[in-house]
This record gives structure tokens, sequence and C-alpha cells, in this order.
């Protein structure tokens, strides 16, 4: 009567599981859908450090075992060290899983001529490198004491 269906089992594509009665969670159903917001934490790789976060958005979508996430911040006073990284996402990535997405930066991080920089996952964490237009080069982007809105999207599975 509102518009909103619920389904307990999930949602079934194929006719042998399409039966309310006799639906079990397979491969053709699609048992997860979910949104949200998620709040990043900034390290980085060497030592984690601290910092101060002057504006902070995140959020997902997962369907099924595929997750997506979308982020804008900004900061300032990091202390960290090492490669620049984002943890806390809101679900691991799966085991021998790839996930890779795009970000941009306003100011505050750098990487060599001719590199385009990734976002890259594993785990927990979301890892930024830059690489070459061949992709068989690459080097870690460096956490900056300071940026001014860093935004990325990432996809992975579960």
């Amino acid at each position: 009567s509102n518009g909103v269906a619920s389904f307990s089992r999930g949602i079934a594509f194929s006719q042998t599981n399409s039966s309310a009665t006799g639906a079990t969670a397979t491969g053709t159903t699609l048992s997860h859908f979910e949104t949200g917001t998620w709040t990043p934490v900034v390290e980085g790789g060497t030592s984690a450090g601290t910092y101060t976060s002057v504006f902070s958005s995140a959020t997902y979508t997962r369907i099924g075992n595929i997750v997506t996430l979308n982020y804008t911040l900004a900061f300032n006073s990091h202390t960290g060290t090492g490669r620049l990284e984002i943890t806390n996402l809101p679900f691991a990535i799966g085991t021998n899983a790839a996930a890779i997405g795009g970000v941009q930066a306003n100011s505050g991080l750098s990487w060599s001529a001719g590199h385009s920089p990734v976002a890259a996952g594993y785990g927990s964490i979301i890892i930024f490198q830059a690489t070459d237009r061949t992709g068989g080069q690459y080097e870690d982007i460096q956490i900056a004491a300071e940026i001014l809105y860093l935004r990325g999207t990432l996809t992975y599975f579960v």
C-alpha cells in the first residue's frame, strides 16, 4: 500500500527460483542492496599520523557483491608519512578481487610527469598511486600535510 516492496529472500532472476515459497539464495538471486554513508580515515602508509578534517562526505552503494564508494574530503595539518591511504571502508574488498577507481586532487599532491593518478584497493584500504601511460610503471603518491578537496570513486567486489 505504501509502494515499498520487501523481499526476505532476495530477488530471484531465474524461473526455477521465482516462487515465493521455494526461493533460495543462489547465484541468480540479488540478495543484498544497500546505500549509506561512511567515514573515510586518511593515513600515511609508513606512519598513520593525525589530521584535522576540513570537509568530509562519503557514500556507498552495495548491490549484491559489488560496492561503489564515492568520497570528497579536505584536510590540513596531517602528520602522517609515506603513501596516501584511506582506511575504514564500509566493506572489506574480497580476496583476490580487483579494486580500481579514479581520483582528483585540487592541491597538495604531486606525481611524475606523464603519470596518471589512480586509486586502488586491497583489504580495507584505498591506496593512491600514479601509473605511466603503459601501466608498466607506477609510483606511490605520498601523503601531504594539506589537501584541498580530494575526490574519488572506487568499485570493487566483496
